[in-house]
């Protein structure tokens, strides 16, 4: 077998065992069927150069090499292409059925001079192919679908969850890895007789993913291996005590009664019952403290925590002020230095606006519980523009303190969308806010202008929140939705930004930003769950 047959039939296995793995084991079916049918692609390319490699027939080897570009490798880039939307949530449809489309032109001349005119006998081992006149677009093509797929990857994580962010680094890996060691398997069909060594790198990517699977919960499988584990554990351990008794029993009574092996069976059946549960409970105990530890990971503990504490922080902080006021007024009434009447009227409006802020308080608890739950569905019907309203009215304050210059042009035909009313407001809030604070930096003359914009789009609606402020740096543009990056100094938490890309996110929406220095900021959000 020729080294180049070996790197193929490991690519080829490895892969294969894997998609089967994860199809069975994940819980997101349709994240899984994707994965399989790439790796089932990555599959037949493995196992066609096994094929190839092991064969010395010019004819049997132009048609494995056109079995294993028609059935596999034109498709490698489409599903890869096809599993990154789906991992990424990404609704793309008519970006991925072109794919396909293109996908089935190639696959259309196969058989044909156009794509391979011929196979050469190289390293003196195999018949490698040569690419005819399409050739070279097809390689372009390929690679740049591939190179914009890995492009994606790198720039979701920026607006991901640190857990996320490690599952795309390992995904990034180990798909670069495979990709760019495949790829040498091009170079001979252009007339580079350069051995593709680099296959053997194929086999590689499914390794990684497999850390990334146990280590960081990728494809959500997590819970399926750890149950896996210890119930195979305790099955196997049962088993063993059901043979040692049976046996040891049977012998003991051998010649004591007339059928030892029914009576040392059930003896063992017994004593399984008695040993199951608290055995499963040991075994899980210790896979739990060994491999799968149920604590969370303390990077994204501070994250929920701060992000938790940056959203209750200000209601309950607007407690005080008035709370304080409206205790020195009872202390002036109490003392006999002003009358009731004086009094009265001005503690039950600031008891009235405590009950307020409770009650937002209250609500952004239950929207930030709300969306740590992994279940969540965003089944409600919510208009932006009473949204928007509602954010500007808990943010009024701040607007009349800066003086600012409130601009809306806001659709009236907006469609109502599928989400979650005060995580909505929790991310117009903070984006308020943010331009606010910006323009209360400003000097005294200058234009403090705050523009909100909403409007249909696409399948769905479009905000923009654009001001007349500093501007951000473009060194800071990339990381402002990174948790703990701020620009404010010690007044910052960093998690304001973070927390609305998770949520814009999780309503299936995206959201950027555009700025100039010195001219101010916009930030972009679109929802496409539109009604």
């Amino acid at each position: 077998m020729t080294a180049f047959a070996l790197s193929g039939l490991l690519a080829g296995v490895s892969s294969i065992g894997f998609g089967l793995f994860v199809l069975v084991t994940t819980e997101n079916k349709r994240l899984g069927r994707s994965w399989f049918l790439f790796t089932l692609s990555v599959a037949v390319y493995g196992f066609g150069c096994a094929w190839i490699g092991s064969s010395r027939d010019m004819v049997q080897s132009l048609w494995a090499w056109r079995t294993m570009y028609g059935l596999g490798v034109i498709w490698i880039p489409v599903l890869f292409f096809h599993f990154v939307c789906t991992f990424l949530e990404a609704r793309r449809f008519r970006a991925i059925l072109i794919q396909y489309v293109i996908g089935f032109c190639f696959f259309c001349t196969i058989g044909t001079p156009l794509f391979f005119d011929r196979v050469h006998w190289v390293f003196e081992s195999f018949y490698f192919a040569r690419g005819g006149s399409l050739f070279l677009v097809y390689f372009i093509w390929w690679m740049a679908l591939v190179a914009y797929c890995h492009i994606e990857l790198a720039r979701a994580r920026r607006n991901v969850s640190a857990e996320k962010r490690n599952q795309i680094n390992y995904f990034l890996l180990a798909t670069a890895i495979g990709f760019v060691g495949g790829s040498m398997s091009y170079l001979p069909s252009f007339g580079f007789n350069v051995y593709p060594e680099g296959n053997f790198t194929v086999c590689l990517y499914p390794l990684i993913m497999s850390i990334a699977i146990v280590r960081h919960q990728l494809m959500d499988v997590n819970l399926i291996i750890r149950k896996t584990v210890i119930y195979s554990t305790v099955t196997a351990a049962l088993t063993a005590v059901y043979v040692l008794i049976t046996i040891g029993i049977g012998r003991g009574l051998s010649g004591w009664v007339a059928s030892p092996t029914a009576f040392s069976a059930a003896a063992a059946a017994c004593v399984m019952a008695l040993l199951f549960h608290p055995l499963r409970m040991k075994v899980q105990r210790f896979v739990d403290r060994h491999f799968f530890r149920e604590t969370l990971d303390q990077a994204i503990l501070r994250e929920a925590t701060s992000g938790f504490v940056h959203e209750i922080k200000r209601p309950l902080t607007n407690i005080s002020l008035p709370a304080e006021l409206s205790m020195m007024d009872l202390q002036d009434l109490t003392a006999g230095r002003r009358s009731s009447k004086e009094v009265v009227p001005k503690v039950l409006q600031r008891l009235q606006y405590i009950l307020d802020q409770t009650s937002d308080a209250g609500d952004k608890i239950e929207a930030i519980r709300g969306f740590s739950e992994s279940n969540v569905s965003y089944s409600d019907k919510v208009h932006l523009p009473e949204i928007i309203r509602k954010s500007l009215s808990a943010e009024q304050s701040l607007l009349d303190r800066h003086h600012i210059h409130l601009k809306l042009d806001i659709a009236d035909d907006l469609p109502f969308i599928r989400g979650h009313e005060k995580q909505l407001e929790i991310v117009f809030s903070n984006l308020i806010k943010n331009a606010a604070e910006a323009l209360g930096t400003m000097e005294g003359g200058a234009d403090r202008s705050i523009w909100i914009i909403a409007c249909k789009s696409a399948g769905g609606v479009e905000l923009r929140i654009k001001d007349s402020g500093p501007g951000i740096r473009p060194e800071n543009q990339s990381h402002l939705f990174e948790p703990y990056f701020t620009t404010k100094g010690a007044h910052g938490t960093g998690m304001g930004l973070f927390l609305c890309s998770q949520i814009v996110r999780a309503h299936g929406g995206t959201i950027d930003v555009q700025s100039v220095v010195g001219e101010g900021a916009m930030f972009r959000i679109t929802f496409t769950r539109a009604i």
